[in-house]
């Protein structure tokens, strides 16, 4: 069995079946190890394509025996398309012989050789993806100054202009307008619909008055790396408003909502039930 490197198994692939491709030659010395060399011939020297580099001509070939291993050469036959026979025969394995022998083909170290090896480590130093300079503008890599969201966002803040505080009474209204409509409501949606300011918790405790006039109360408990801080007393606008006209739900279905006390509940009847209620009057 014969392994050569890959440049020459490339140039035997494009070789034609009717050309020599090279020689063998053993030289025997009494007492010595024969030596095998394999000559390129200069018809495979010849088929290479322009941007392809030389290879070396000369081989030297070290013999080695098979012993731990089993290896054969079989044969593939495959039957002809232009068969004249009834049944169409089929592909074929037939054993040709047992391998007992290993030939390894290493190149001489000469300046063609290390020519070849050069120019294909740096071919394969080279990067698949390469910086490309263009010379026009391509629409696709324009950069923008802003992005859409960003300007739209930019656009609805101005046009709401910035929160502040509105009078007790107008909140009111605006809070007894909302439960009209729905019972139960999350302060982040009382926040949305009566537009009052949210306290910034550090400008809060930054400021030097919170302490002389509210009192913080800061209870920590540690559950391993955990820190629970709470604060009571600093309470924002809208829920001071919130904590005389509503309730506060802590208990399912509606944990975490509120809702108007009962003296101020003057919710509409669906106009079936008054209907009723006029029928039954009359």
């Amino acid at each position: 069995m014969l392994t050569v490197p890959k440049y020459i198994a490339n140039r035997w692939d494009k070789a034609p079946g009717n050309i020599e491709v090279g020689k063998l030659k053993i030289s025997k010395t009494p007492g010595t190890k024969a030596t095998v060399s394999l000559t390129l011939s200069e018809s495979v020297l010849c088929l290479k394509e322009p941007e392809e580099e030389n290879i070396p001509r000369d081989h030297r070939l070290d013999v080695s025996t098979v012993t731990r291993q089993t290896l054969g050469c079989i044969l593939l036959n495959v039957a002809s398309s232009d068969s004249d026979s009834v049944v169409p025969e089929t592909e074929k394995l037939s054993l040709e012989g047992r391998i007992v022998q290993k030939l390894e083909c290493r190149p001489y170290a000469d300046k063609t050789y290390m020519h070849l090896k050069l120019e294909s480590i740096r071919k394969a130093s080279q990067p698949i993806r390469q910086v490309q300079q263009l010379d026009r503008i391509v629409q696709n890599f324009k950069p923008v100054s802003d992005h859409k969201h960003n300007i739209e966002y930019e656009e609805k803040k101005k046009a709401e202009g910035k929160k502040a505080r509105d009078d007790k009474d107008a909140v009111l209204e605006m809070l007894f307008a909302a439960f009209e409509k729905h019972q139960y409501y999350n302060l982040k949606d009382l926040v949305r619909i009566t537009r009052q300011p949210v306290v910034n918790w550090k400008q809060l405790m930054m400021s030097s008055d919170l302490w002389s006039n509210t009192s913080v109360q800061i209870s920590l408990k540690y559950l391993g790396n955990i820190s629970r801080i709470r604060f009571d007393g600093c309470m924002t606008y809208l829920k001071e408003i919130l904590k005389e006209v509503c309730n506060y739900n802590i208990k399912n279905p509606y944990k975490n909502t509120w809702e108007l006390k009962p003296e101020y509940r003057h919710y509409k009847q669906p106009p079936s039930d008054a209907t009723s209620t006029a029928k039954t009057d009359d």
